[in-house]
């Protein structure tokens, strides 16, 4: 277990430093903002990482193009905690920015869309909107299935384990159980 004051106090200090020499509203502070979310996330304070990851995003969102790359991640980071406080459809709308920002900027068969596809899936899936979920899960397959970098990764035993999930819920057995048995023998 870490030492979360300290982390806390060193992060307050950068920052105070930030707020000090750099002008308003500048990447770096959004950056401190950002590590001060994952450090509450972490010790599992859900309020104060949406605090922060806001603080982040906000400062990101004026500082940065609207196409930026680090635009990703606060969607994405937002979009996480959105989730996890069972705010669904801010969730989704958070991980559908992500998602249009990295495809203007990735093509669209890059493996980091295998985490994009997952995380908006698991919201459709946690909704019992297990049609839209499955096809996402299906791109996020054939991401998986194309490229040799991922085939032994967690992300494809994550998606084969999630197809199986949804087919299973939707009574799909054989399938359920074939997709299961592939994240099985991908970890292994």
């Amino acid at each position: 277990m870490g030492d979360y004051s300290t982390a806390i106090e060193t992060y307050q200090r950068a920052l105070d430093i930030q707020e000090k020499y750099l002008p308003p509203k500048h990447s770096d502070s959004a950056t401190s903002y950002s590590n001060f979310g994952s450090i509450y996330s972490v010790m599992g304070d859900k309020s104060k990482v949406l605090e922060y990851y806001q603080k982040a995003f906000e400062i990101q969102e004026c500082s940065l193009p609207t196409k930026h790359p680090d635009l990703v991640t606060a969607y994405n980071d937002l979009g996480t905690i959105y989730n996890s406080m069972e705010n669904k459809q801010k969730a989704l709308s958070s991980y559908e920015k992500s998602f249009e920002i990295k495809l203007a900027c990735l093509p669209a068969n890059h493996p980091s869309f295998v985490t994009t596809y997952n995380n908006i899936d698991s919201v459709h899936q946690s909704m019992h909107d297990y049609k839209t979920a499955l096809s996402l899960y299906e791109k996020a397959y054939e991401i998986c299935k194309n490229n040799s970098q991922l085939i032994q990764s967690d992300e494809t035993s994550t998606t084969y384990n999630e197809i199986g999930s949804i087919c299973h819920s939707m009574k799909d057995y054989s399938t359920a159980l074939s997709f299961f048995e592939k994240s099985t023998r991908n970890t292994s």
